[in-house]
């Protein structure tokens, strides 16, 4: 990701995440206005990681 600005990194790890790019999560987290996740959101996002883990895994 060298060269890339943080927020482009943040939208391209979203996107690996199956999240879209302008979703309120990551745009809310990024500019520090996600107070607290519900307990739900936090295991959707343990999930996604571990599809794209699978996934990159191969």
């Amino acid at each position: 990701m060298a060269g890339k600005t943080v927020a482009a990194q943040v939208r391209q790890a979203a996107r690996h995440l199956g999240y879209a790019a302008d979703d309120w999560r990551v745009r809310e987290a990024w500019y520090g206005r996600a107070e607290s996740w519900s307990a739900a959101a936090l295991d959707e996002l343990r999930r996604r990681y571990a599809a794209w883990r699978d996934r990159e895994d191969g």
